[in-house]
């Protein structure tokens, strides 16, 4: 009766979100999948239109909704350019958790949901085991150790996937609580699940950053998935736990700061986590994360010393190596940063030039790249292409995910620019103590 009544909430709730919604069609504009397909119900405006018709069919036929709203990167180019501020990945996401909470998820999904977000050991050992079976299924790609190609035994094409690090970022530091007299404060540092198992460099080349700024700088034990994949999949229970003991856990610390080198774990606990648990009792640990929670390039910009700058305009032959930026979806519209990774490119000594439309999302949004793989790919051909026209030797994108849909694209068509994180560039210029 409980969660019906909770249910039942959660639509009266939506039904007020929807009618927010003008159908003016702005959103058909800068949606990646719509650009793609050309179908409306790819576009914010058809599913909210599809939503605001078939609320009772949620009950009724909640699979074929399901199926929908599954086809959408949340990359939040819509809510971004709505005149009416429809917060659509809100919508999409309470939209998600009504339907799973009808039907119920798959067992194996949410036992793999539930570990990441609850049992860090027990994911460790499911993610050991995908590393197992990913050496033994994948075939290298020319030119890279850091992709490889896995064959989908349902439609036998080749997916191209990310190789797991041979050490995590956990093993690689170990416990990390390091203090020196005279710090400017003490910060918190959230890795996050992409960090840990594929980009172990961003995490050293974070901590390292972070101490050359002034400060000292912690990795609390227990900390799990931020909760953004449970959530996509409507999986809110786990959601929940992921938030309630992050926060915790992090509340306990008394840092001055929180900082990530992930923007969707950062958008996930600066503005989703009391969503993820609204009416827990935990909302005083939810505040005091999303007030001191800070990417890694803001963070260096705020409270960092500027020690690198690149040469001027009249310095003579500008030999530097040029980059061209990638903005992810949730670091630039979910959190409003985009001029910071720029800058710490240039204190790094590079010579930023701009790709075409930098902001367009690449395709990956988590899951989908998994669920709607070929869909994905197909958005990342226009990302892929502007960067090979910029001209640059690297592209620098400050998300780990971005990294991996755009990194394998190029390696799977033998591109030799490097994929990295602007604060892994940063940290050439720094003395490295992790």
């Amino acid at each position: 009766m409980s969660q019906i009544k909770e249910i039942a909430s959660s639509i009266k709730a939506l039904e007020n979100d929807l009618s927010l919604c003008t159908r003016c069609g702005m959103c058909q504009s800068v949606c990646p999948l719509y650009t793609e397909t050309g179908r409306e119900p790819d576009s914010a405006r058809g599913k909210l239109a599809l939503l605001d018709g078939l609320r009772f069919s949620l009950l009724s036929k909640p699979d074929g909704v399901m199926d929908l709203l599954q086809r959408c990167l949340l990359c939040g180019a819509c809510a971004s350019h709505c005149p009416r501020k429809v917060n659509s990945i809100s919508v999409f996401l309470r939209a998600r958790m009504i339907i799973a909470g009808i039907t119920g998820l798959n067992p194996f999904k949410k036992a793999i949901l539930r570990a990441a977000c609850n049992n860090p050991r027990v994911f460790d050992m499911i993610l050991d085991t995908a590393g197992f079976f990913q050496k033994k299924l994948s075939a290298d790609i020319a030119g890279t150790s850091d992709f490889s190609c896995i064959r989908d035994g349902f439609r036998s094409k080749q997916r191209i996937s990310r190789n797991f690090a041979p050490k995590s970022f956990s093993e690689i530091t170990g416990t990390v609580d390091y203090r020196r007299q005279g710090s400017k404060g003490r910060v918190a540092f959230y890795p996050g699940c992409l960090v840990n198992r594929m980009y172990p460099s961003i995490g050293t080349a974070s901590l390292n950053a972070i101490i050359d700024c002034g400060y000292d700088v912690v990795i609390p034990d227990g900390l799990v998935c931020c909760g953004m994949p449970a959530a996509a999949s409507g999986d809110m229970g786990s959601a929940r736990i992921a938030a309630e003991k992050n926060a915790e856990i992090l509340k306990k610390t008394d840092c001055d700061l929180i900082v990530t080198s992930c923007p969707t774990c950062g958008y996930a606990m600066k503005k989703l986590w009391s969503v993820f648990a609204e009416k827990s009792g935990h909302n005083d640990s939810f505040d005091y994360v999303s007030e001191k929670i800070s990417d890694i390039s803001d963070f260096i910009i705020r409270y960092g010393e500027k020690k690198y700058t690149a040469p001027g305009p009249d310095s003579g032959s500008d030999d530097r190596k040029t980059v061209t930026v990638h903005d992810p979806c949730h670091l630039k519209r979910s959190l409003g940063i985009y001029k910071e990774p720029r800058i710490i490119l240039e204190m790094a000594g590079y010579k930023v030039r701009e790709m075409k439309n930098s902001d367009r999302c690449c395709g990956m949004g988590g899951t989908f790249s998994i669920s709607h793989y070929d869909l994905s790919m197909s958005v990342a051909e226009e990302k892929k292409k502007a960067v090979m026209d910029s001209g640059a030797d690297v592209l620098a994108a400050a998300c780990p995910a971005c990294m991996m849909q755009i990194g394998g694209g190029l390696a799977a068509d033998g591109s030799e620019i490097d994929v990295r994180h602007p604060v892994e560039i940063y940290a050439e210029k720094i003395p490295n103590v992790f």
